[in-house]
């Protein structure tokens, strides 16, 4: 796994840097020279460059977060996929706007690339890592761990445009101890069950507030700021003892499971 992990970490998309950097200079050099109908073909062929660099990056991440989680569900979208196609249609854009070449060889050259790609980093996770029981039930605990990680995303892209100092804080806090539960349940998806309401209700009651603040901000009432203060701090606390209550439960379910194995031992014996 570790080794696995190291090789994910060395797929930042480097190399794809490389691939950028052409068009950039180029665009820039035919913007000095006014040279309009030169700025458009390689303004747009850097456009396609980048967005392979930006859908990699999203697939990298979301493979390096498969390969670390014991239990994950595939990836929903093959970004890597996505990326090579993309960039073979750059390649052949680029060899027969820019470098003039013919359509077949353009063509041949989009292809090179694509495969090139998908040879070098490798396609997209594309089976669930469930254990071989009860795969069912997991899927759906791995289902609703990975919504309300994407909300959490969302509330923290939201966190950065409150302005006020105490709020963004309290908000990052809130996040920063639902991640907490995540990260324990990631493990352990038969817990899920028992928090199912707080990863459902909660956090999108918590998205939901978050995105009204952002919008009347600027109007809000001190005491009304004072309030959604304490809701946030009320939050945290109720997170805090669900943690408390997701640890005992695991230890009961340990205890549970080492019992139902000694008994079986005696029985053999």
């Amino acid at each position: 796994m570790e080794k696995r992990l190291v090789s994910v970490t060395k797929t930042l998309g480097i190399l794809l840097y490389l691939f950028i950097i052409p068009p950039f200079i180029a665009t820039i050099f035919s913007l000095i020279a006014l040279n309009i109908k030169a700025f458009v073909l390689n303004f747009i062929a850097f456009l396609l460059f980048f967005g392979v660099l930006y859908v990699s990056k999203k697939g990298f991440a979301a493979e390096f977060a498969y390969h670390r989680a014991t239990y994950a569900l595939a990836p929903k979208r093959p970004y890597k996929r996505m990326a090579a196609f993309l960039l073979g249609v750059a390649t052949s854009y680029s060899a027969y706007f820019l470098a003039h070449k013919s359509p077949l060889t353009a063509l041949f050259l989009g292809v090179v690339a694509g495969v090139g790609y998908m040879l070098w980093y490798g396609d997209d996770p594309r089976e669930d890592k469930l254990p071989k029981r009860s795969d069912v039930p997991y899927r759906a605990a791995l289902q609703t761990l990975q919504e309300a990680d994407e909300e959490l995303s969302r509330i923290e892209k939201l966190q950065d445009k409150i302005k006020d100092a105490r709020l963004y804080q309290e908000v990052g806090e809130v996040v920063q101890r639902a991640r907490h539960i995540l990260a324990y349940l990631q493990e352990r998806p038969w817990l899920v069950g028992r928090v199912r309401k707080l990863l459902v209700v909660y956090i999108e009651g918590i998205g939901d507030v978050t995105r009204t603040y952002v919008g009347i901000q600027e109007s809000l009432t001190e005491a009304k700021r004072q309030e959604l203060i304490e809701l946030m701090e009320k939050v945290q606390r109720s997170f805090d003892e669900k943690m408390v209550e997701l640890q005992k439960g695991g230890q009961e379910a340990l205890d549970i499971k080492m019992e139902t194995l000694q008994m079986q031992l005696d029985k053999d014996r």
